[in-house]
């Protein structure tokens, strides 16, 4: 049940990343791995109290083979957006109802790294992929240089718009970004 702190419990689900719709409807949109099986991730859509409202997905082992959900956005006309990482990176897009609409990879093709997508920001007519690259040469180490940041920005039909870096050192850590609106 929910309370007046806005927690409530997720029955059946680990639940492992949250987002908001912000508009009216202040749905929350849940990823977690069923306690059951078989899917290997599930996305629950909850009001805003911990009403259960319904189940958007499951993907199966077989659609994105050992890859975890890094991320998930959603937008306010319902589409969700789910970001895989830990293999090839990438970007799947359903509708309110569940159905795939798109999916498309991720990510810049370097020698020198090797990219894990951590975040996903609906802005928009783009979609933000934030990746963080882990460099295998011990010189940049020793430069106390820990790893680069990437800023991917794409079309939502996944075509590549621009990208920017920035290396950081092993004190910083991007977990997650946050996105701003404003009235037109």
């Amino acid at each position: 049940d929910g309370n007046e702190h806005g927690r409530f419990a997720v029955d059946g689900l680990r639940a492992s990343r949250l987002t908001v719709v912000e508009e009216k409807s202040r749905q929350v949109f849940v990823v977690g791995v069923p306690l059951q099986k078989p899917p290997d991730f599930v996305v629950n859509v909850y009001e805003n109290d911990g009403t259960f409202l319904r189940s958007l997905l499951g993907v199966q082992s077989g659609q994105e083979a050992g890859c975890r959900v890094k991320a998930i956005t959603a937008c306010n006309d319902g589409r969700v957006m789910v970001l895989y990482g830990s293999c090839r990176s990438s970007v799947h897009v359903f509708s309110a109802e569940g159905d795939c609409l798109d999916q498309f990879s991720v990510g810049l093709d370097t020698e020198s790294m090797a990219e894990v997508a951590d975040t996903i920001l609906w802005a928009n007519e783009h979609i933000i992929v934030v990746s963080r690259s882990g460099f295998s040469s011990s010189s940049l180490h020793s430069l106390g240089v820990y790893c680069e940041v990437v800023v991917a920005i794409y079309t939502e039909d996944g075509e590549l718009v621009c990208h920017f870096s920035n290396h950081l050192d092993k004190r910083h850590i991007v977990k997650g970004a946050i996105s701003g609106h404003h009235n037109e």
